[in-house]
């Protein structure tokens, strides 16, 4: 007899329906490692697409427009709230780094 690892998916039908299952097949113990997935591809994914801009200030937009687009997925799906303390990390670190890099020249 196979014991099936996973339970079988039921009445998965809707997109964030099976977003959920598979963010739950991928729990390991903080949360779904799919979320966090794509909020690391959509930071990178923006980081070099601002790459004709400043560093500190494409890090700090790419920090901001990630956070808000982590908040959104993580209303918009049940994924763990593991994407919003990340998000606001990301926030956080972009915020500084501008600070920093803005007064760094000041006396």
């Amino acid at each position: 007899m196979v014991d099936w690892v996973f339970d079988m998916p039921s009445n998965v039908t809707t997109f964030a329906q099976k977003i959920s299952y598979i963010d739950g097949l991928t729990d390991v113990g903080f949360g779904g490692m799919i979320g966090i997935g794509i909020i690391l591809v959509i930071f990178f994914s923006l980081n070099m697409m601002m790459k004709a801009f400043k560093t500190e200030t494409t890090f700090a937009v790419s920090c901001f427009i990630t956070s808000i687009i982590g908040i959104l997925l993580r209303v918009l799906f049940p994924f763990s709230d593991s994407i919003i303390y990340i998000c606001i990390i990301f926030f956080v670190i972009g915020l500084l780094y501008l600070k920093k890099e803005s007064t760094q020249g000041e006396f």
